[in-house]
């Protein structure tokens, strides 16, 4: 298998200049949960015929393949200093994805008033803050009030607390280093965009993974409490799962685990409904699942189908090594609303 790895050096236009040349080694990684979901390194051996802006240039990395040319990112480089090993010199250099441009605090209070048209303002602040060309899911969806922010906020809280307002995703950066704006679609509403395992028609995977579920932690009940103040004796509404369910009590040894919490809720028909409601949350059971592959074009976020277990999983993070052979390692989570147990008893 052909495997190899190029990176491009790009002006902060992101116009290629040159290809970097003499890379000892490298990671890239992405996780959901981070306000900047990309980052990694590289080392480089410093060159004499390159100039780079450490200002102002980006790093664009790209896996080369039998199946051709697979774009890894367009990244913000970071040298803290050189490394010096007798006739060779070496540069740590740490990468941001291009999120990492909005993370800095604006400095002033900002209001900005009902009406104002969200993706629309989203992309001016993008391209004042640098962010070059985004891939926008446009919106005619306007703020229905005023939202302010101190001057401590980023402009990347602003942008994503813009977007939760009309129930966009967070901002991040795809793999042709554009800034995305889209809309939230739930994991059930999303298309698998590919399919693990062993068949021929399934990208490539190793046969050992992971596979994860925290069921001990997972209630058996929840309670809510209402308190009156003094003396005065509040009330609890219950909520508990019927003993057909696999985690209940009564399949749990006959002991209750339950979920207290205190609520304001002013009726004890309403602190029940709330008690379920919040019991039905905590039923959403998370399985994560580890698996290894060779590299290829799927991001985190994407819906993907692990062919052997037979289920569809959102990519959650991705790390991958820069080298011959590259393995990608991707956490993968599937959500169950069902009842069902993640795997046999």
């Amino acid at each position: 298998m052909h495997d190899s790895w190029r990176v491009d050096l790009l002006d902060r236009l992101d116009n290629t200049k040159c290809e970097l040349p003499r890379l000892a080694s490298g990671q890239l990684s992405w996780k959901s949960d981070q306000a900047v979901p990309g980052s990694g390194s590289i080392t480089w051996t410093r060159d004499p015929g390159v100039d780079i802006d450490w200002l102002n240039d980006r790093l664009r990395v790209t896996h080369i393949g039998d199946d051709g040319e697979t774009p890894m990112g367009v990244w913000l480089p970071s040298m803290p200093g050189w490394d010096v090993d007798g006739p060779v010199t070496r540069a740590p250099i740490s990468l941001s994805d291009k999120v990492e441009l909005l993370n800095w605090p604006i400095g002033a209070w900002l209001t900005l008033p009902k009406g104002t048209l969200v993706t629309a303002k989203v992309a001016e602040i993008v391209r004042a803050r640098g962010g070059g060309a985004t891939q926008s899911t446009d919106s005619t969806e306007a703020l229905t009030k005023a939202m302010t922010w101190e001057p401590t906020a980023t402009w990347l809280t602003v942008v994503n607390d813009l977007l939760t307002a009309i129930t966009y995703l967070p901002l991040t950066a795809d793999m042709a280093g554009r800034l995305v704006v889209a809309p939230y679609v739930a994991p059930d509403k999303r298309i698998p965009v590919a399919t693990y395992g062993g068949a021929d028609d399934e990208l490539r995977l190793k046969p050992q993974w992971s596979d994860r579920s925290e069921l001990f932690a997972m209630p058996t009940g929840v309670r809510l409490y209402v308190s009156r103040g003094g003396t005065t004796k509040g009330f609890i509404g219950s909520a508990d799962l019927p003993d057909s369910h696999p985690l209940s009590a009564a399949n749990r040894g006959g002991i209750p685990r339950l979920l207290t919490e205190s609520s304001d809720a002013t009726t004890r028909a309403k602190a029940a409904a709330a008690a379920q409601r919040r019991l039905d949350e905590l039923m959403q059971l998370t399985r994560t699942i580890t698996v290894k592959h060779p590299v290829d074009a799927v991001q985190v976020g994407d819906l993907i189908t692990h062919g052997p277990l037979g289920i569809n999983a959102t990519v959650v993070d991705r790390n991958v090594t820069l080298g011959t052979g590259a393995v990608v390692e991707d956490s993968v989570q599937h959500t169950s609303t069902g009842g069902e147990l993640p795997w046999p008893t």
